[in-house]
């Protein structure tokens, strides 16, 4: 019996949550590039702003749901990199104002280094995603406004 209403509760939840899955809310975003908690209007890894790349390439209204829950899922993957990302800078910096040894120094660079490719690498990732679902002409037009 309480599986049957773990299960029905389940089913609710699912339910409820399709209900506000919308495109049409705005959604406060965290931008991943300067990790700043405020309104981010920028696209993936880039300094385009979102609505100028959609006016742009000529999305329809289901290429643009598509495009922002692409942002979203590239935001929330990129968070703990960013989390770890600042952490590894105040640990450089705190080296630096301390003179410790250069080659602590040295790898903690490279630490910072690895982690900012890692965050590049799944941008780009994101990136091709959203170019699969683009036709030629809005591909060739997005490839465009980027440069």
């Amino acid at each position: 019996m309480k599986k049957i209403g773990i299960y029905m509760v389940c089913i609710a939840l699912l339910a409820s949550l399709q209900a506000f899955a919308d495109c049409e809310f705005p959604v406060k975003n965290i931008c991943p590039q300067t990790y700043e908690q405020n309104q981010c209007d920028k696209f993936l890894c880039t300094n385009s702003d979102i609505e100028d790349i959609f006016h742009e390439t000529g999305l329809s209204d289901s290429q643009i749901c598509t495009a922002r829950k692409l942002q979203e899922k590239y935001e929330l993957e990129t968070l703990s990199v960013n989390d770890r990302l600042e952490y590894e800078e105040n640990v450089l910096n705190e080296y630096i104002n301390t003179c410790a040894d250069n080659n602590c120094i040295r790898e903690q660079k490279k630490k910072i280094k690895n982690l900012k490719k890692t965050r590049n690498d799944i941008c780009k990732c994101y990136e091709k995603q959203f170019k699969v679902m683009l036709s030629n002409a809005q591909r060739k037009a997005y490839n465009k406004y980027r440069k």
